[in-house]
């Protein structure tokens, strides 16, 4: 980074997560990494999407669990990456 980028920038700060310097106010705040720490916006867009998964598999589950749409819902968790494990 080059210092007429910091210049720009009002209160210029490493992102935990990648490294890159961005400006605090256009940061994310990490709820899942690094709670209570802002994060830079693509790290954050990153992390957000992550968390949209975790609930999705959550909710998915909860489902299986209550007898509901069972084939869907396992289909479904595999398109997320998270294919069923049953519970021993």
């Amino acid at each position: 980074m080059y210092d007429e980028d910091f210049e720009e920038m009002e209160m210029p700060c490493p992102c935990n997560n990648c490294g890159d310097w961005f400006d605090l106010n256009s940061g994310s705040a990490s709820n899942k990494w690094y709670p209570n720490t802002v994060i830079c916006k693509s790290c954050g867009d990153i992390e957000d999407h992550e968390v949209d998964i975790d609930n999705e598999e959550e909710d998915l589950l909860i489902e299986i669990e209550n007898g509901n749409n069972i084939r869907a819902n396992k289909k479904r968790l595999k398109e997320i990456g998270r294919p069923f494990k049953k519970k021993n």
